[in-house]
């Protein structure tokens, strides 16, 4: 009758001989320097378009902060008064 419990663990055995080198496989498409200067350029456009937007909309969300922040200013000083 076999338990269900497992031993130790061995050490890790030596690794084995490299096996044969496989086939090369077909060539890829032929693509120009300049087609791929051009896909990164694009990916580049893409990134300042996006990166533009965020700065735009952090400027819009710093600018409410600032006029919250100076309500609040207004607020705690008005309370300091009318103790």
């Amino acid at each position: 009758m076999a338990t269900k419990r497992t031993g130790t663990r061995g050490r890790r055995g030596k690794t084995g001989a490299r096996g044969r080198t496989g086939l090369t496989g077909p060539a890829g498409p032929k693509v120009q320097r300049a087609e791929i200067l051009a896909v990164v350029d694009d990916e580049f456009v893409e990134v300042r378009r996006n990166f533009k937007s965020q700065l735009k909309h952090t400027t819009k969300i710093q600018k409410q902060l600032d006029e919250i922040h100076g309500l609040l200013k207004k607020l705690i000083e008005q309370s300091s008064y009318t103790r």
